[in-house]
């Protein structure tokens, strides 16, 4: 007996072991296997964190789990992750891999993360399918030995298995494994738990986003005849188009029972359950997958519940509050067909009919009800033919707190030439909309009347044959009046009233009030009802009037104080998610976080735009433009208005704008500025050109006119002007500009200053230059204290803005009696190095100028020099380093001429070291200028890499605070979470990168400085 037992216990841990071991043993080889094979069927990157091979999970299948499985796109979207699963585990027959024909039992998907996208030219990121005959192309790198010896195997073992092979018959597992096939699937078991899925579709302008999937599908699929169970549990839907909400955190679920004919692929539905918030739907009938391709429906769905409550429940206004408890009324007719093909862009045709009587819901707690309601609605969609598709809302009638409300719509050929007609007519009493659906945080007001009909198809509004088309009536919205707590004021729409006619919809006004602003429309608008029934474009012409535009009143209470104003994306949408505890995926996101970094470093705004050079000196400061937010305010493109603006005073930030006028169009997404006139910081301003907000970055390209403008308020006001002419700090007085400019934009229409490329001319008379360092250094080294501040009659300067410097060509200064001669170039880091060739009249310097000639005069007679007699001192100075601390040196060589016709060279350099020696005695400078020189040198050296450090390290910071933001805002969603992290760390990363920069730039400059200082220190 102890044998037995001794042998039962020895092979029971023999089977243990072999349970423990063999995963491990061909862990490697199968993983290995797995991603050959899975990357070899699709266009993306398919990786995983932690691979595991156990037989506990699922005795006696081999479970395969592949944990933080990741599929990342390629191409255009390359970086983006389209798929991430906290778990994918697929259960296999042991020992199938070893023989290259692995059989999957079951697979499941733990709380995978599917981010869906659509780009504007149709280019979905789940399009990963390989191109035909990919799969049999010739992997690269194998070389032609390599090829012979896979050969050699296959040759090898063909002569193996040929007897059998040869009475293989068609279709069998031997041919499939002839033929190459890796993978047969027995499956019993498909689940998903926990989805989380976003879908956006810029060509449709559609978005959708599931906050929990829950998915399970049983049966034995290795069987020819199978029943297929399909459960489905769906929550926290959101679905949008257009801008429209359609769905909010709505909910469905589906128990499905059909009878599946795997060898006809035939599935004929046997009992069902389809649930949509509240309405119960049921189906019947067949749906065919031959090997084609093609999917064959022939489906007719009907409504379980006749309830009209059920209907309602798909409002998210009223499923959303209280739902339980509203009291309702009436009978509800739903049904339905789904029927044709789908393959390729044919869709099955869809029909819907729906019928709505005696309808009736309130709430218990508000004094007023809807009642009366009677809908006929059917809609008839041909995918096979879509411009036969029609739809027909022959009635739609309510009673809304006792005012009734009608409306009939027919919609026809609606891709050819589509036809619409119908009618719109009743009373909306917005402040009733309160006493019947409960309004949380909304005070809502006001009267909204409505007679319209229409009847006429869109060609002949397009080739504007009006007799054809029949539209009148009017649309009368007054007295409204909305509070929110999401609206910073209080927005009164005193009266809109619209007419309708053939040609065109008269506005007769539009006058609004918020808070302390006002606006006041009116004019024409032509080609609308294409605009609403078919998104074409609305033009018009339209008049814009205002006493008061106050910009930062009516911004967003966040924005006022710095905060971010929600996520930004490709398309820049933000998402509300306060009524989604579970906290939903944004389903306005375009791609990732990370893409949205990826593309903006791509196109870097301080680059550039044809050079791709980052021009600014050191570059210290263009490199906070890649970090500047881009353009959130987009401009419709499918309106065209011409608009005549008359606003008395505009209020933006610290800017303050008086009697603006002119035109503008707005045209395709873009403006066009015709004759734009303001008055701004005492003067006058015109403007025209174009803006293009289109992009990531607005496009600017303007001819700006400025008249009399005060230089100092510009300066307070503007920090284009602080950054581009810090000059103007110590001026006084005012100026006129043109100038011809194109620049990028930021979100706050700041130019992006490496982007800018302009050219323009100042003219102004009677300024005041007051002790900037640069004339205080300068007044001290020819000890001329008139020098520290200049009263000019005039500055007529031209200058031209190319790669983040200020170009300023040779302009002359009256100085009394003297006349100066400034050019060069200043950037945006404040660098600078300009030349100024001055005549000093004597009689501006006093004494000191009389010992300079005299002591010229003296030295440079032995030496063959003269130094003629004259009431001007020539002087070239060069003013470098920043204009904080500019460094300034002077040369007076120019007052020396030659005593004979030709001079030897080494007389010249001798006389030039005493004319040096000179105007060192009269600068009273000590015997050891020369050192000084080089430890002043080295003391700006130190001063400026000091300097480069803090401008890094704030570079750092703000990157890190950067992207801590992009994470915070991520939430819990580990799709955004790792995209946000990625972004945060390519931030973190180019800031390091760039504050290395600044200090390598800086180090090189001092070592410029210093070397220059020696050089001069070996002439003293």
């Amino acid at each position: 007996m102890k044998k037995i037992i001794r042998i039962i216990v020895i092979t029971l841990g023999v089977i243990l072991l072999l349970l423990i071991t063999l995963p491990i043993l061909f862990k490697s080889k199968i993983e290995a296997l797995v991603k050959q094979e899975v990357n070899k069927q699709v266009e993306a990157t398919v990786d995983w964190d932690k691979f595991s091979l156990t037989f506990f999970r699922g005795f006696p299948d081999l479970s395969v789990n592949l944990h933080g499985l990741s599929v990342t796109g390629k191409d255009v979207f390359a970086g983006d992750t389209l798929m991430y699963l906290d778990r994918f585990e697929f259960r296999v027959r042991p020992f199938s891999a070893l023989k290259k024909d692995i059989v999957v039992k079951s697979i499941l998907l733990n709380r995978p993360v599917i981010n869906a996208v659509v780009l504007e030219d149709g280019t979905a990121n789940w399009d990963i399918a390989p191109a035909p005959g990919a799969a049999d192309r010739q992997p690269e790198g194998k070389t032609e030995a390599m090829q012979e010896a896979d050969k050699g195997e296959t040759d090898q073992s063909s002569k193996a298995g040929k007897a059998d092979k040869a009475d293989a018959e068609p279709g069998s597992a031997v041919e499939e494994e002839e033929s190459g096939a890796a993978m047969n699937i027995s499956l019993e078991r498909f689940a998903i738990i926990n989805g989380r899925v976003t879908y956006t579709d810029a060509a449709s302008d559609l978005s959708a986003a599931i906050g929990d999937l829950n998915l399970e599908v049983r049966g034995d699929f290795g069987m020819e005849q199978t029943d297929m169970e399909m459960v489905i549990s769906i929550s926290g839907i959101r679905a949008s188009s257009g801008g429209i909400g359609y769905m909010r955190n709505g909910t469905i679920e589906m128990d499905v029972t059909a009878a599946a004919d795997m060898a006809n692929s035939i599935y004929s539905l046997k009992k069902n359950e389809i649930r949509i918030n509240g309405l119960v739907l049921g189906a019947e009938g067949t749906v065919k997958m031959p090997e084609d391709g093609s999917i064959i429906p022939d489906i007719r769905y009907f409504s379980q519940e006749t309830s009209f409550k059920t209907l309602l429940s798909l409002v998210p206004a009223i499923y959303l509050q209280d739902f339980e408890a509203l009291e309702t009324s009436g009978s509800l007719a739903l049904e339905g067909t789904v029927t044709g093909v789908m393959k390729d862009s044919v869709l099955p045709d869809v029909t819907l009919a729906l019928q709505v009587r005696d309808g009736y819901f309130s709430y218990p707690d508000l004094p007023k009800d809807v009642s009366e309601v009677a809908i006929d609605l059917d809609v008839d969609y041909r995918g096979s033919d879509m411009d036969a598709t029609t739809v027909d809302l022959e009635k739609f009638h309510l009673l809304l707190g006792g005012n009734p409300f009608d409306m009939q719509v027919r919609v026809a050929t609606p891709f050819s030439d589509m036809q619409v007609a119908g009618m719109i007519r009743g009373v909306i009493d917005f402040s009733s909309l309160q006493d019947i659906v409960t309004m949380e945080d909304l005070n809502l007001s006001g009267r909204l009347d409505a007679d319209m009909q229409w009847n006429t198809r869109m060609s002949s509004i397009e080739n504007e044959e009006f007799e054809k088309v029949n539209l009148d009536g009017k649309l009368i919205v007054e007295g409204m009046v909305v509070e929110a707590p999401d609206i910073s004021v209080p927005v009164q729409l005193e009266k809109m009233a619209l007419y309708f006619t053939p040609r065109y919809v008269n506005l007769e006004t539009l006058d609004l009030v918020m808070g302390s602003s006002d606006l006041h429309l009116d004019g024409r608008l032509t080609n609308f009802i294409p605009y609403v029934f078919d998104d074409q474009t609305v033009g018009g012409s339209l008049n814009v009037t205002s006493a008061l535009l106050d910009v930062n009143e009516l911004m967003p209470a966040e924005e006022k104080t710095g905060e971010a104003a929600g996520e930004s994306d490709g398309s820049g949408g933000n998402t509300d998610q306060g009524d989604d505890p579970g906290g939903e995926p944004d389903m306005e996101a375009n791609g990732t976080a990370g893409s949205e970094i990826k593309d903006m470093n791509a196109e870097n705004p301080g680059k550039d735009k044809d050079t791709g050079n980052t021009g600014t000196g050191t570059g210290g400061e263009m490199s906070a433009d890649t970090l500047a937010p881009s353009t959130q305010m987009k401009i419709p493109e499918n309106i065209d208005f011409v608009l005549t603006l008359d606003m008395q005073k505009v209020i933006y930030d610290n800017i303050v704008i008086e009697h603006l006028t002119g035109n503008a169009r707005v045209q395709e997404g873009v403006a066009f500025l015709e004759g734009l006139t303001m008055e701004l910081l005492e003067g006058n301003v015109s403007l025209a050109g174009v803006v293009d907000p289109r992009g990531a970055f607005t496009s600017a390209d303007v001819q700006i006119d400025i008249s009399d403008i005060d230089i100092p308020s510009s300066y307070e006001t503007f920090v284009a002007i602080e950054r581009l002419a810090p000059i103007a700090q110590h001026v006084e007085g005012s100026a006129n500009v043109d100038m011809q400019l194109t620049t990028l934009l930021d979100a706050d229409f700041n130019p992006l200053y490496g982007t800018i490329d302009a050219d323009g001319h100042l003219f102004a008379r009677d300024l005041k230059v007051e002790q900037p360092a640069s004339l205080e250094k300068l007044a001290a080294a020819l000890k001329n204290e008139k020098l520290r501040n200049l009263e000019l009659e005039k500055a007529d300067i031209r200058f031209s803005i190319r790669d983040g410097r200020v170009i300023v060509e040779p302009f002359d200064m009256d100085f009394e009696d003297s006349k100066i001669t400034a050019y060069g170039s200043h950037g945006i880091d404040q660098t600078m190095d300009y030349t100024l060739d001055m005549e000093i009249a004597k009689s501006d310097m006093g004494a000191g100028a009389n010992e300079i000639m005299n002591s010229l005069g003296n030295l440079a007679a032995g030496a063959g020099f003269s130094v003629p007699q004259s009431d001007f001192i020539k002087v070239k100075a060069n003013i470098t380093g920043t204009f904080k601390d500019p460094t300034v040196t002077t040369d007076l060589r120019g007052n020396l001429t030659s005593a004979r016709e030709t001079v030897k060279e080494a007389v010249k350099e001798r006389v030039t070291e005493e004319v040096e020696q000179v105007e060192e005695q009269v600068r009273d400078e000590a015997e050891q200028k020369a050192e000084e020189l080089i430890r002043k040198a080295e003391e700006e050296k130190a001063q400026l890499v000091a300097e480069a450090q803090k401008a890094g390290n704030k570079l750092v910071a703000e990157a890190r605070k950067q992207g801590e933001q992009l994470v915070e805002d991520a939430g819990n969603n580990p799709l955004k979470k790792i995209a946000a992290n990625r972004a945060a760390e390519e931030l973190i990363k180019q800031a390091e990168k760039q504050a290395a920069s600044l200090v390598k730039e800086a180090e090189e400059k001092g070592d410029t400085i210093i070397a220059r200082a020696k050089e001069e220190a070996g002439k003293i």
